[in-house]
């Protein structure tokens, strides 16, 4: 999430518009999982509970890993463009 809203602040005063809106799809994209996350974290982190019990325990793999390379993509980019 902070690299989303570093990205999304440094491309409003320069650099394309559509930079800082991928910047702010991060932040948004982060601030969901973390909501979600801790809205269930009694159903994630119940040790009586298997893991393959949990029906969201996927959609938590899949939309972690893309938070992952998004970060990291938006990480790239903000450094490219801090040394452009």
């Amino acid at each position: 999430m902070v690299i989303g809203v570093a990205l999304a602040r440094f491309t409003s005063s320069e650099g394309p518009p559509l930079l800082g809106a991928f910047g702010v799809a991060t932040t948004v994209g982060g601030a969901t999982l973390l909501l979600w996350a801790s809205r269930n974290h009694a159903l994630l982190h119940d040790p009586a509970r298997p893991a393959s019990a949990v029906p969201q325990v996927e959609l938590a793999r899949s939309v972690g890993l893309a938070t992952v390379g998004v970060t990291g993509l938006a990480f790239v980019l903000a450094v490219v463009l801090s040394v452009v």
